[in-house]
């Protein structure tokens, strides 16, 4: 019979091992972000100095941020203190991030920069050429090529 742990029980992640930044989710997705990140970054900051809070704009990245602290120690205590407690009306979900964040790397001297639209330090799919109009060029004519991606 498989138990849970206390961090389970609350919802956190337990992927990703000790890191400098902390996933931080179960926000409340109503609060603007402009008052949103000064309030994460107070609250955190207690815990050590804070060098980064993302927090994404997009629908599927509401109610999620990223802390980045300069010491993965202040990390770990503010994860430890902080899981479960109550923050504008919700109770905040904590684990660390699985990968280090860009300022974290950049600080230590291992960033490695990405291509955009890479996940996972992977190159993006490239584009393919699709043929249409057929039928012109079935008579002799250019048929024309479009570029689509994979995810069109």
């Amino acid at each position: 019979m498989a138990t849970t742990t206390s961090r389970q029980k609350q919802g956190a992640a337990t992927t990703g091992g000790i890191n400098n930044t902390l996933y931080v989710n179960n926000l409340n997705d109503k609060i603007k972000l402009d008052d949103l990140k000064p309030l994460l970054f107070e609250l955190f900051a207690s815990f050590g100095p804070v060098l980064a809070v993302y927090a994404g704009k997009g629908q599927s990245r509401r109610g999620q941020a990223f802390i980045a602290f300069r010491e993965a120690s202040n990390a770990a205590l503010a994860m430890k203190t902080l899981n479960g407690f109550p923050f504008l009306d919700k109770p905040l979900r904590i684990a660390f991030a699985r990968t280090k964040s860009d300022v974290v790397a950049r600080a230590d001297g291992t960033f490695k920069p990405r291509r955009r639209g890479a996940k996972n330090g992977q190159a993006p799919k490239p584009k393919r050429r699709v043929t249409v109009n057929v039928p012109k060029a079935a008579e002799g004519e250019e048929a024309e090529e479009v570029e689509m991606s994979d995810a069109d």
